[in-house]
This record gives structure tokens, C-alpha cells and sequence, in this order.
């Protein structure tokens, strides 16, 4: 069964020997995208999860006890966790221009007994006397022998409730980040976009891509525009490019998502980077 570690930096699950000792296997995340980034790979594993009761039972079923369970820091039953936090989310969601998840201790310690999640101090005798200096004087809180993927999740949610965290989606990827302040709309995680709707040597954050594709969209706009004269065969063209275009910068306004800036990407690109007469 994994413990956790996590403070004010980072978060750390590792597996323990039968004495309880380090053994070396461990997944090491940056406290502030540990819970978001965990959701969002079992989100992968399970996109398409049955919603009726009797279905999701047998999906649960196979899930744990088929030919090929997935796993998560060598534990099974995700689909199940996925679904537990989903309820949390249903039932604390603020709505709000920017919609966010946030608890009462009351609430949080409430859900921690529930799922029967002990917490504990940090101290470097859970690494077997070592002091691991990445939480060393920051807090750290351990949550010890949790033997669900689901206790993991409720662990960490506890834990951004005692420090005065938020949960909220990032405007851009789609994937939670904790933060003090509902100013932070963007989490720190790499652009999906990178690589492809726009490049570089530096990968860029979601905040810095956002503003960088939308500068460079732009561009690409009115470099089509100012040419669709030239090439258009006639008015209805240059219509049609007017009106779908700011269909999707709309979009855009209204959700700077992966997706909205690939579709705007995909139609710009039907338009040659250099128009000539012809």
C-alpha cells in the first residue's frame, strides 16, 4: 500500500516495504497539479465510464478483476475513484465566472473519516532516518498505508482544504490545479498546444501559450484577409471567411480551450500562407 507526502511543493507516493521502510519506488509531482494530474490520466484510462448502475458494476468488475486492470501507483479500482471524486465535484462546485472546488474543513475532515484516511505529521523516519529535503521545513502532511486509488485522491483533497487551496480547471488544458486565489485562471502545466498550434524552443505554460497563439492567429487573420481580394473567385468567399472566422475567435473568447484553438488553427490553415494573383 502507497503513503504520501505531501507539503507546501511537493507531493510524493511511494511504496513501502512490509516494515514500512522507503524502498525506492515513489512518483513525485508538484504539490499544486498532484490532484489534477492524477485525475486527468484516470480520465484517459476511463473516458467512457457507464452511468446506469448495473452497467458500471460489471465495468467496476472487470476493471478490477479482468485480464488487464489498469493501475496507479500500483493500485486498481480507478474507475471508482474517478467516479467518488466526480461526486465531489457534483456536490462542491461553486459556479462562478470561474468555477471552482472548494470545502469546509468540516466538510473535507467529514470525507476523510469516510474513506477512513489517516493523517500524520511528517517526519524523516518515514524515509528510514534520511531527512528528504524536499519537505523539510514546509509542513509536510503523511498520509500512510492507503490501500485505494480513492484514498489517494480524498488524502490530497484534505490536505488543499487545511492549506486554504481551491480547486479550479484550467482554462486552457482543461485540468485541475490548486491555488490560494481565484486570479489564477491558468495552471503551470506545459500547453498541449506546444508542438503543434505553436512552437519554439521553450516549451510555454498555458497562460504564456494562450496569449502567444492568439497574437499569432491574428496575424494569420489578417494576412488572409488583406489577400482573399487578390485570390478570392468572388464577394461570397471573403464573406464566408469574415463570418467564420469570428464564429471561432467567439469561441475562443469564451473558452480559450486545446480545442477551440485547433479548430480556428485547422480553418486558417485551408488558406495558403501566400496568396498570389492568378
Amino acid at each position: 500500500m502507497p503513503n504520501l507526502i505531501i507539503g507546501a511543493n511537493y507531493a510524493f507516493v511511494y511504496q513501502p516495504d512490509s516494515d514500512c521502510k522507503y524502498t525506492g519506488r515513489s512518483w513525485m509531482y508538484k504539490t499544486e497539479l498532484f490532484l489534477g494530474d492524477a485525475i486527468a490520466l484516470l480520465e484517459e484510462k476511463y473516458p467512457d465510464i457507464p452511468t446506469d448502475d448495473a452497467s458500471y458494476l460489471r465495468y467496476l468488475e472487470n476493471d478490477i478483476f479482468g485480464a488487464s486492470p489498469k493501475t496507479l501507483w500500483g493500485l486498481k479500482e480507478g474507475c471508482s475513484a474517478l467516479r467518488n471524486f466526480d461526486r465531489i465535484v457534483d456536490k462542491y462546485e461553486v459556479a462562478a465566472a470561474t468555477p471552482y472546488l472548494e470545502l469546509s474543513i468540516k466538510d473535507a475532515d467529514n470525507i476523510r473519516l469516510y474513506y477512513r484516511v489517516n493523517s500524520h505529521q511528517y517526519h524523516d523516519s518515514f524515509f528510514d532516518g534520511y531527512a528528504n529535503e524536499d519537505f523539510v521545513n514546509e509542513n509536510a502532511v503523511a498520509f500512510l498505508e492507503l490501500d485505494t486509488i480513492t484514498k489517494v485522491l480524498m488524502a490530497a483533497l484534505y490536505y488543499y482544504t487545511l492549506n486554504g487551496y481551491k480547486l479550479v480547471r484550467c482554462k486552457h488544458c482543461g485540468k485541475w490545479f490548486a491555488t490560494k486565489t481565484l486570479k489564477e485562471q491558468y495552471c503551470k502545466r506545459t500547453s498541449p498546444c506546444f508542438g503543434d498550434v505553436i512552437t519554439g524552443k521553450t516549451p510555454l505554460p498555458c497562460e504564456q501559450a494562450v496569449r502567444n497563439i492568439k497574437q499569432k492567429q491574428s496575424r494569420r487573420h489578417k494576412n488572409i484577409y488583406s489577400n482573399l481580394d487578390i485570390s478570392a473567385k468572388d464577394q461570397e468567399e471573403i464573406e464566408y471567411f469574415r463570418a467564420e472566422s469570428k464564429k471561432l475567435k467567439e469561441a475562443i473568447t469564451r473558452s480559450p480551450s486545446v480545442e477551440n484553438f485547433k479548430k480556428y488553427e485547422e480553418f486558417l490553415n485551408r488558406y495558403p500562407k501566400r496568396m498570389v494573383r492568378t
